[in-house]
């Protein structure tokens, strides 16, 4: 390579550069040299988004049953950051948790019609039906979780203790016409079993 010209390689293409003149580029494609894509085994992170609620805002104190942030729910979804500035994230067994809990929030996806609950569609049915209707939603949409898992595992390291092996065991209730809880037992690739629970509202 002639004096003054630097050089990056990256997914198999050379970025030459003049050091003489910084603002002239020259992509070149590199058959050489191919670039093999390496791997570690880390944990992935994602963004927490449910969080317990103080009822704290702007500094008021309020009532559960008055609170802006979480309506009365006591809990809300939000980014949320540390005292030093950093987003809070999930890994692991939480991060599954949150997978889950995202999969009960999501309504129809028209780019993954097999993931979410599709819940608006579903209401105004029996709630016996209904069970059984929900119940078959989560698991097309936990084995469509596990799918993505394993195709995005050729480009992202999942940590063992977050991908789904298998579902063991899946429970649905009426608690009341409006409300169900949900209870799903999966093993995960460490051969450890995570219990999922949550309440779902229509």
């Amino acid at each position: 390579m002639p004096t003054g010209i630097e050089s990056i390689t990256s997914s198999g293409w050379i970025l030459s550069y003049s050091t003489a003149n910084p603002n002239v580029f020259d992509f070149a494609e590199d058959t050489a040299v191919p670039v093999t894509p390496t791997s570690k085994n880390v944990d992935v992170y994602d963004l927490k988004l449910k969080h317990t609620c103080v009822h704290t805002l702007n500094n008021v104190i309020y009532s559960i049953g008055s609170c802006p942030r979480c309506l009365g729910t006591a809990v809300y979804y939000d980014i949320a950051f540390t005292g030093d500035g950093d987003i809070v994230t999930v890994n692991k067994v939480d991060k599954i948790i949150q997978e889950v809990e995202k999969i009960t929030l999501s309504s129809q996806n028209p780019f993954h019609p097999e993931y979410g609950m599709h819940l608006i569609s579903r209401i105004g049915g029996a709630t016996s039906e209904l069970t059984n209707v929900i119940k078959q939603d989560l698991i097309r949409s936990i084995k469509a979780l596990k799918e993505y898992q394993l195709r995005q595992s050729g480009f992202t390291a999942f940590s063992a203790e977050e991908l789904i092996n298998d579902i063991i065991q899946l429970n649905v209730t009426a608690v009341t016409a409006r409300k169900l809880v949900y209870e799903v037992k999966i093993t995960t690739k460490s051969a450890g079993e995570v219990i999922l629970s949550g309440e779902i509202i229509i």
